[in-house]
């Protein structure tokens, strides 16, 4: 299970990986083991494929 922003949960789709939840900034969601909150990280990011 993956919690993302939407290039990386968009990115993951295309991969076939199907069990994934949309978050953004500020955002949380509660699930059977606790809540995760999505936090601003200051760095860039890249995959293999160059997206």
């Amino acid at each position: 299970m993956f919690h993302g922003k939407m290039e990386i949960t968009s990115w993951l789709e295309k991969q076939e990986i199907k069990n994934v939840h949309l978050m953004n900034v500020g955002g949380k969601r509660s699930f059977p083991f606790g809540n995760l909150a999505m936090t601003f990280a200051a760095h860039s990011s890249s995959f293999p494929d160059g997206t």
